[in-house]
């Protein structure tokens, strides 16, 4: 088999296109269809078909954790697993599972941000993180500042979520937000992935970092346990570059444009990086990952 059924093949290319959802949002709906598709019961060799899929994960979002770390754990499932039905049974719990972390995940992050966050009045965001929404909803701070975050914008999304939810926003130019920093209590983000060189979310995190640690601003990252990258899978691991017309469309003379939507963020520029119902600092995760501690 060198191809997926015409249906899913359609699915997962919506998924590798998609530009705007976080990896959170993205995963929930990949793992949706995934698990509808098993229940169907797939025609034709299903270990070829489970194998091509793993391969397929792999290459959706590279710079996403919780593809990478699914695609794994589905090639885990083959090597274990001998029988074709209790290969499907198997993959059908890990994806039950999978979602389900995916799903109740944010909220124990959320719980746990909030008692690290009392008092903080004025915070600023960057992008749209489901998770980061759930957050900032329970807590309710008087006033978060949403950089729009181009080139697709995600943070006006954030924005109308929160406003319409009765959270008072203020909506600002990328370029702006560093400079912002000094006025807030405290600038929290959601991230793709954590790797073991530090935190990858949209492009225009790190700069927000460098400000906040200028600063004095606590810096958190909000991240489920899923998004965290193991050594063994950072040689899939990649941040890719995106159409240039979603820049400018304009010819640049003896130039180019680039556009790419992630970027990493060291760990010694994060105060915390919070999970549900744990607070780790940089540098702890950083050990954590690298196997110099437990996770």
């Amino acid at each position: 088999m060198k191809e997926l059924p015409p249906p899913l093949e359609e699915v997962l290319e919506r998924v590798r296109e998609d530009r705007s959802s976080g990896a959170r949002e993205l995963a929930i709906k990949t793992c949706v269809y995934l698990l509808n598709w098993l229940e169907k019961g797939p025609e034709g060799p299903l270990r070829e078909a489970i194998f091509l899929l793993a391969s397929r994960l792999l290459e959706l979002q590279p710079s996403m954790a919780p593809f990478l770390r699914l695609s794994y754990e589905i090639e885990q499932v083959l090597r274990e697993k001998e029988g074709t039905e209790e290969v499907l049974e198997r993959v059908k719990n890990l994806l039950t599972d999978f979602l389900k972390e995916l799903r109740e995940g944010a909220k124990g992050v959320a719980l746990r941000f909030a008692s690290v966050i009392k008092g903080k009045r004025r915070v600023m965001t960057h992008s749209f993180s489901t998770t980061v929404l759930e957050a900032l909803l329970l807590i309710r701070p008087e006033e978060v500042i949403c950089p729009e975050s181009r080139p697709l914008c995600e943070g006006i999304r954030m924005a109308k979520e929160l406003g319409g939810k009765g959270v008072q926003v203020v909506l600002i130019v990328d370029a702006a937000a560093p400079g912002l920093v000094a006025d807030c209590d405290a600038v929290v983000v959601g991230a793709d992935s954590v790797t073991s060189t530090g935190v990858v979310n949209k492009v225009g995190t790190y700069p927000l970092a460098l400000s906040a640690k200028r600063e004095g601003v606590p810096f958190y990252v909000l991240a489920e346990r899923y998004k965290v990258l193991p050594p063994s899978l950072t040689p899939h691991f990649r941040i890719e570059e995106k159409p240039s017309d979603e820049v400018t469309r304009e010819r640049i003379p003896l130039g180019k444009v680039r556009n790419r939507y992630f970027e990493t963020t060291p760990f010694d520029l994060i105060t915390g990086i919070v999970m549900p119902g744990t607070f780790y600092t940089g540098g702890q995760i950083e050990r954590l990952i690298t196997g110099r501690e437990g996770l």
